[in-house]
């Protein structure tokens, strides 16, 4: 087994790195094993000839306290049992859900301790679970002639997981109505009670009475007047009010908290609505009691209360929900890949006179294997033509097997309609992407290996390095309007516009449209 630090070092031929090194999760560490050494963990993903990719660790408290606050988690490959330490850049936000503890390792972790990642990727997984229109089995297929059309569908995926929440259930008009109606359940209790207001007494408080100095009730009441008696009173402590105070004040309270500025008109109403619920007396006594909370079976009233049981549901969904993220968590590299590869179809129909066989479809798989919603029946149905005056594009996206062509590749061969011989030029564009934008080093490496592509295959004239983020928090903050194409010919980097902004995705799919137009215009003058 040999270990590869990252994907372009492996690429370039560099020297294998010890087992004992700490590998850059965002530096996309590779591993080549021999058939003997057939990896099966979830930790590693398959990419053909065996090589492995190894997945982003999730990150709980416990290993940070094991790893004296380090984000480290040492990993096993199995079946060899060879040990790795392996690195993230963050810790999920959401593995707190109390507070103070919350707060305590902001101070440590500081950006480290990030919730955009867990707020992208169910974006990231909502553009994907939108973009259909027939299902069949466990693929689903969209026609690349309406993906133009699926700008709204997928949109819907971008709004954060409480106001989809709030919408679908209704919960910010559902939690006015039930703040002031909670369920409740009259108890009875044996306690001291004074005598005047003593109204019932059953056999244990006779009991008590009967073996009380004093020839009647005023003696053995004593200095403080009280004798035991029976006390009615109003609990609230019940299953359903525990899940409603559990979700809304805590859960939903710190989601509301967390919400960016942009979604704070949607949310503004929501917010008073969980404040105005939990500075309701018994639901502070309840939540101040209430550190952790699993609902082992829902009883009748979550069940068929119409408000509870819509909260009940709405709890299941973000249940779901995490779940989900934390499976995908390790694989948002391909996750991420897999949306760049809609945004390039999405952005080459954005060009000017384009042409779509009328049958052509993208498939995808309705669940992700280890990040991965792109299907394998998408061979050869992912071409776009572009008429611009004399000329014919020919564009075809291409997922290779082989991960020294890209995580895409775009292939273009351009058509010379005033040709006599009707000229044919072929130009093809690796891509790959990164969640975090490569460190300096990894960029020379990209340059290194494409220079070693460029002489091996002429046809390859540039490549693409899309990111995501430069470090935790930190998104594009301007997008470009413009390129300079004066050197065509070299390893592009492109960050993509935040996926968390109200309108990410068009941003993300105009800013490639514009790109490549100029790119290939600049690529093909220069022939």
């Amino acid at each position: 087994m040999q270990i590869y630090r990252s994907l372009f070092a492996y690429l370039n031929g560099a020297n294998p790195v010890a087992n004992n090194q700490v590998l850059q999760v965002r530096d996309r560490p590779i591993i080549l094993a021999n058939e003997a050494e057939n990896l099966t963990g979830k930790e590693a993903i398959a990419l053909g000839g065996g090589l492995y990719e190894i997945a982003f660790p999730y990150l709980e408290i416990s290993d940070l306290e094991h790893q004296n606050n380090r984000l480290l988690y040492e990993l096993t490959l199995e079946p060899t049992s060879v040990i790795i330490k392996v690195a993230d850049e963050v810790c999920d936000r959401d593995n707190c859900e109390d507070e103070s503890q919350s707060k305590i390792w902001e101070e440590k972790l500081g950006d480290r301790f990030d919730d955009t990642v867990s707020r992208c990727l169910p974006v990231l997984t909502g553009l994907w679970e939108n973009l259909v229109s027939e299902k069949l089995g466990n693929q689903a297929r969209v026609r690349l002639l309406d993906l133009p059309n699926q700008d709204a569908k997928i949109q819907d995926a971008q709004k954060p997981l409480i106001i989809t929440l709030q919408n679908r259930y209704e919960l910010n008009q559902k939690l006015q109505t039930i703040t002031p109606k909670m369920r409740q359940q009259l108890r009875r209790r044996a306690e001291l009670t004074p005598i005047g207001r003593i109204q019932e007494m059953d056999a244990y408080c006779l009991r008590d009475y009967t073996r009380r100095p004093g020839r009647n009730a005023a003696e053995k009441g004593g200095s403080r007047q009280q004798l035991m008696a029976i006390r009615r009173y109003q609990d609230y402590n019940t299953p359903e009010n525990k899940l409603l105070i559990y979700f809304v004040g805590k859960i939903l309270y710190l989601e509301s908290t967390r919400l960016s500025s942009e979604y704070a008109t949607d949310n503004r109403s929501f917010s008073k609505s969980i404040k105005v619920f939990k500075n309701q007396t018994h639901v502070r006594e309840i939540l101040r009691k209430l550190r952790q909370f699993q609902l082992l079976k829902p009883n009748y009233v979550l069940l068929q209360h119409p408000i509870y049981n819509s909260f009940y549901r709405a709890y299941l969904d973000y249940l779901a929900k995490r779940k989900e993220k934390q499976k995908i968590w390790g694989f948002r590299n391909q996750l991420f890949a897999d949306v760049i590869g809609i945004c390039l179809l999405m952005a080459l129909t954005k060009l000017a006179n384009f042409y779509v066989d009328p049958t052509a479809e993208l498939w995808r798989q309705t669940v992700p294997e280890k990040g991965r919603y792109f299907s394998q029946k998408n061979e050869e149905n992912l071409k776009i033509q572009v008429f611009l005056k004399d000329k014919v594009y020919n564009f075809r996206v291409e997922k290779p097997d082989n991960i020294s062509l890209g995580d895409w590749l775009l292939n273009l061969e351009i058509h010379d309609l005033r040709s006599a011989s009707l000229t044919t030029r072929t130009i093809k564009i690796p891509i790959w992407v990164f969640w975090y934008g490569p460190s300096n080093e990894m960029i020379l490496e990209g340059i290194n290996y494409l220079k070693s592509q460029q002489q091996q295959q002429p046809e390859i004239k540039t490549a693409l390095i899309f990111y995501l983020q430069i470090s935790p928090h930190k998104f594009l903050s301007e997008i470009p309007n413009s390129w300079n194409f004066e050197n065509p010919r070299k390893v592009w980097l492109m960050q993509t516009p935040n996926f968390l902004a109200e309108d990410g995705l068009t941003q993300t799919v105009n800013m490639m449209s514009g790109f490549i137009k100029g790119l290939i215009n600049q690529l093909t003058d220069n022939e």
